[in-house]
């Protein structure tokens, strides 16, 4: 049995998990795999952790790994909560518990903003991605370009990646990290272009920020609007209402337009100063940009109809200010 399961072992390492669910049914019949608890974990491993929950735990203190494949269970899930209270006691001692550690460390890091978590999710992959026996193999660029990302060294850790591009190229958990290099570079076409391309379910939630900032940092807000407009979770609704209208607000020109209608639906959820007056200079910032656009030579651009929809947005507003600003739009719009 144990060359049987070394060798489904061997080709789930070297290939994928459902030719090594083969080679486990070709070497041991169903009520073997269902008693001998080695069996039923690898089964849950290689499957990519079907029945994890039914299984995993109740091997925990018989299988040393058991805990590990349970942790990441609970991080492709982004149940990452779960998977530190998991592993809170745990001390790492393998390439792939000081991954398991540096993503939970890396994640809530990044949640929450605890520089200290961050630094200890990078320490973990520094020990792998540094180490001469994994520096060249596949996890260990991984851990390497990991690392750099979080040091926000984001060209260098493209160079690592571009390393082992051809080899997971075309896997999303690559096209994810890849994309996210790109963009968090400033190279928001190309990562846009990657970004795209990914089809997993498990990256929708954070894909639709990442996105919706390409479109807006490639002058492109309408679909970052778009893409707003067909989310249909409130959180992520909010998150990138919030992006809408900092990110084009700082870019201005055009995209105050685009500001301005992403702070309108914020004060529609919550009545805030802070929305008010980025409702109103927004408004204010888009109507200057017409203006200027119009005094160019040969302007034929017209704006008619988005300075209706500002002057709608500041007449809507509790303010006295916005409505003498909507008055003025209204009456240099009657006049051009």
């Amino acid at each position: 049995m144990i060359v049987n399961n070394l060798k489904a072992c061997n080709t789930f390492m070297l290939c994928n998990g459902p030719t090594a669910l083969q080679e486990l049914d070709d070497s041991f019949n169903d009520k073997l795999k269902n008693e001998n608890d080695l069996l039923r974990h690898n089964t849950v491993v290689f499957s990519g952790g079907e029945k994890a929950l039914q299984v995993l735990p109740s091997l925990i203190d018989k299988i040393p790994e058991a805990k590990l494949n349970l942790a990441i269970y609970y991080i492709r899930l982004g149940e990452i909560d779960e998977a530190a209270e998991l592993m809170e006691e745990f001390e790492a001692n393998s390439p792939e518990s000081h991954i398991v550690l540096g993503t939970i460390h890396a994640e809530i890091g990044q949640m929450t903003g605890s520089e200290e978590e961050i630094q200890r999710g990078q320490k973990h992959f520094d020990v792998v991605g540094n180490s001469p026996n994994e520096c060249d193999t596949i996890p260990g660029r991984l851990c390497m370009a990991s690392s750099l990302f979080l040091k926000e060294k984001y060209n260098d850790a493209i160079e690592v990646l571009d390393s082992v591009k051809r080899i997971l190229g075309s896997t999303d958990d690559f096209k994810w990290n890849y994309g996210v290099c790109l963009a968090a570079s400033g190279n928001y076409e190309d990562g846009l272009d990657v970004l795209m391309t990914i089809s997993q379910e498990s990256f929708k939630s954070d894909l639709s920020m990442w996105i919706a900032k390409c479109y807006i940092m490639t002058n492109n807000p309408e679909s970052a609007w778009d893409l707003y407009l067909n989310t249909n979770d409130p959180d992520k609704e909010l998150d990138l209402l919030m992006l809408i209208a900092e990110e084009s607000y700082k870019l201005g020109r055009f995209q105050f337009f685009y500001a301005a209608k992403a702070f309108n639906a914020l004060l529609k959820l919550e009545d805030s100063a802070s929305f008010m007056d980025g409702a109103i200079g927004a408004s204010v910032g888009y109507f200057r940009h017409c203006i200027y656009v119009n005094s160019q030579r040969n302007a034929s651009e017209d704006h008619s109809e988005t300075l209706a929809e500002i002057v709608d947005i500041l007449e809507e507003l509790d303010s006295s200010k916005s409505k003498r600003i909507a008055s003025i739009i209204s009456s240099w719009k009657d006049k051009k």
